[in-house]
């Protein structure tokens, strides 16, 4: 168990320090669903995300996210949380098909890469779920953002 804590923190603390590239960026998110993505900083590391997404039905969820950079320059590693609220599923493990109103946790973990001469993001992320319907699935997601303040 001490070695495990160990790795976490050293891991951890092979991060850099983050100064955040942008204050809010806007832009459309691809997972097995289209969302519409809206992130904004409220500070030097940590951001709130949400995503309306259509599809299988009408999804708004909503995240925190805490932003870590890497040895990489314009790359950056983020973690996070949430919960959604949803009108209608699909749980793409057992190819079936949920109506009616559920709500549930998110869990997220990605990168994200800032292009250096447009103000233009990319990230790709896993995000897990736990819903009242669908029970667990997982999604991979791409989201193009647009940097309003950079």
């Amino acid at each position: 168990m001490k070695k495990s804590i160990i790795c976490l923190v050293i891991i951890a603390s092979s991060f850099a320090a983050f100064s955040q590239p942008y204050q809010l960026g806007g832009g459309l998110r691809f997972d097995y669903n289209l969302g519409l993505d809206v992130k904004y900083f409220v500070n030097s590391n940590a951001a709130l995300c949400g995503i309306l997404g259509f599809g299988n039905g009408l999804a708004l969820t909503g995240l925190y996210e805490i932003h870590k950079t890497l040895d990489i320059k314009n790359l950056y590693f983020y973690y996070g949380g949430g919960g959604h609220v949803m009108n209608n599923g699909y749980n793409y493990f057992d190819s079936r098909y949920y109506v009616g109103p559920s709500v549930g946790i998110n869990g997220v973990v990605g990168f994200e890469y800032i292009l250096k001469d447009i103000p233009l993001s990319l990230a790709l992320d896993l995000m897990p779920i736990i819903d009242t319907n669908i029970g667990f699935d997982l999604f991979l997601g791409i989201t193009a953002r647009y940097l309003f303040k950079k």
